[in-house]
């Protein structure tokens, strides 16, 4: 059995991403992240070193999956603590086996999540606000996640932000007032991309919770 890469795009039910992902857990880093040279996950972390301080304690890695954005976290900002949030509890597993998490919690974030709300300092987010997984409306329940001020760091995928319009719902949520000024910057995905690859940048939204 080998991963195959981008189905996970055609699902349209919580259900099914839940069983892609439990299936395919112990193949997604050697047969994904590894081969593809998918740096994303390392860079985004950077971007949130480049910002945070030490009160942006405790980080929600929101869709923490195999736990490749907590390792690069760990490396780069020993001292913050962090939890991983994922849907499939497969994934969640294998996260535990790397020894870089606080805590991990099953999530849907298509819904609130009122145990876990108000409880981090920064939010990090890769590979989740993409193609046939979270769209704008998840925005409001992962803010939810972070205190009054909190960091947030999203990853989206440049097709999925330009489809769904991401940027207005920034923009309604900061013209009222439960965000900041927010802003998008481009990052690479792949190291060394391969010739296939025809995306290969990411968008990354920083901005801060209001209240």
């Amino acid at each position: 059995m080998s991963y195959q890469f981008g189905l996970a795009y055609e699902f349209s039910s919580t259900e099914e991403h839940r069983a892609h992902y439990d299936k395919n857990a112990e193949l997604y880093d050697e047969e994904f992240a590894q081969v593809k040279n998918y740096d994303y996950p390392a860079r985004v972390a950077a971007v949130l070193k480049s910002v945070a301080v030490a009160s942006d304690s405790p980080i929600a890695d929101v869709g923490c999956g195999t736990g490749l954005v907590g390792r690069s976290l760990a490396q780069m900002t020993p001292e913050m603590i962090i939890d991983g949030l994922d849907l499939s509890p497969g994934m969640l597993r294998v996260a535990v086996s790397t020894g870089t998490y606080r805590a991990v919690h099953e999530v849907d974030l298509t819904q609130a999540n009122p145990n876990l709300e108000g409880l981090f300092g920064s939010v990090i987010s890769t590979g989740t606000f993409t193609l046939g997984h979270l769209g704008p409306s998840s925005l409001q329940h992962v803010i939810a996640l972070g205190r009054p001020h909190a960091l947030f760091v999203l990853a989206i995928n440049q097709k999925h932000f330009l489809a769904e319009n991401f940027a207005a719902e920034f923009n309604l949520l900061q013209d009222a007032g439960k965000i900041g000024p927010w802003e998008m910057l481009r990052v690479p995905i792949y190291s060394e991309p391969l010739p296939q690859e025809e995306e290969r940048t990411g968008c990354v939204v920083v901005f801060r919770r209001h209240t």
